[in-house]
């Protein structure tokens, strides 16, 4: 069997990339295809897989829909060549439009646990085959949608598949002794982002305020905010290693929604300031407790809860035992993507 893994976003690697490894141990070839975005190649290059580059959609929405033809032409070109059996994306409108446009028969399987992103959904609904979703997942997509009990985070993050390395401390000069929060600001970039904004205005007020409880770090996608480009990580720790960090840090305080799903999973408490209201997260904060969202209009409560958090004395102990309950939920959510994968003709849709 081939199979195309096609990677949008930085996440969509970490996702696909264990399921990949496995398949390829039980005889089957894989194909990475990739646009560039943030990270995404660093990722590829330093995993040392079998990728092709097909270029960037840029940053402003007129961009990513005037590269969308370009960009869908060029997996094809590769898929011909190729000749995948299945092509996988996570909400990629080129995939799914490519196993269509193909001559021979190629199912797409969507991975996705994005329910604010319905409207781009229904564009490339019709070219699904199957979509993949967690069972919190908010929206019923009809018989194409596959739920399965976890988050698609677990299949990277699962401790099957995840080791947390403390030299990424020391290469920061810290150690497992420190109390670490990290911050992520999110480029704001993303379709979905267009006419939002979160914290960037009152970063340094909150680096000021949390500084004297912990260490601050900074990872910024895109540019960080001259105020506090001090407080910067991007250069210092290669894109694989950020999850270690998250592992060791006492909270996770950003604007992204994955990366504080990551950290809930990784027993380090989240706070979420961002506009956009997704089931996974809802369900790790109702469920789990591992999650604080927040408006960004509401940001001065979330920092003040995050001063809160971390005057408690067992906050990490504590949340690593919620993580663990969600461990215990879940099921591995790799071995499900490879035996979805292997047993494709005997899904029934």
């Amino acid at each position: 069997m081939n199979v195309i893994f096609d990677v949008n976003h930085p996440a969509d690697f970490h996702t696909f990339k264990n399921t990949a490894r496995v398949l390829e141990k039980q005889g089957h070839s894989v194909l990475f295809t990739v646009s560039k975005k943030d990270v995404s190649l660093d990722l590829v290059n330093r995993a040392n897989v079998e990728y092709v580059h097909l270029g960037s959609y840029g940053k402003t929405l007129p961009s990513k829909v005037t590269s969308l033809p370009l960009l869908t032409k060029r997996l094809i070109d590769v898929a011909k060549r190729f000749r995948p059996d299945i092509i996988v994306g996570w909400g990629s409108v080129r995939g799914a439009f490519a196993s269509k446009l193909l001559k021979s028969h190629t199912y797409y399987v969507d991975i996705n646990e994005n329910d604010y992103a319905i409207q781009l959904y229904l564009l490339y609904h019709p070219f699904i085959d199957y979509i993949l979703t967690p069972k919190c997942y908010s929206k019923n997509l009809g018989q194409k949608q596959v739920r399965y009990k976890g988050y698609h985070e677990l299949a990277y993050l699962h401790p099957r598949y995840f080791r947390p390395n403390p030299e990424v401390l020391r290469k920061l000069g810290h150690s497992k002794h420190d109390k670490i929060v990290t911050i992520r600001l999110v480029s704001w970039d993303a379709w979905h982002d267009y006419g939002k904004k979160g914290v960037k205005d009152e970063i340094e007020a909150l680096i000021k305020e949390l500084s004297e409880l912990a260490t601050i770090l900074i990872s910024c996608e895109g540019t960080c905010p001259e105020s506090v480009k001090r407080f910067e990580i991007n250069e210092k720790l290669a894109p694989d290693e950020f999850h270690s960090l998250l592992y060791y840090s006492s909270l996770y305080i950003g604007e992204g929604a994955t990366t504080a799903a990551e950290s809930a999973i990784l027993g380090t408490p989240a706070i979420y300031i961002n506009p956009i209201e997704l089931g996974y997260i809802k369900e790790l904060e109702n469920k789990y407790g591992l999650v604080h969202s927040f408006h960004p209009n509401f940001a001065q409560k979330a920092f003040k809860l995050a001063t809160n958090l971390l005057t408690e004395r067992n906050l990490k102990a504590v949340s690593m035992r919620k993580a663990r309950r969600v461990l215990k939920d879940s099921i591995d959510v790799t071995r499900f993507y490879v035996r979805f994968l292997t047993n494709i003709e005997g899904n029934s849709p």
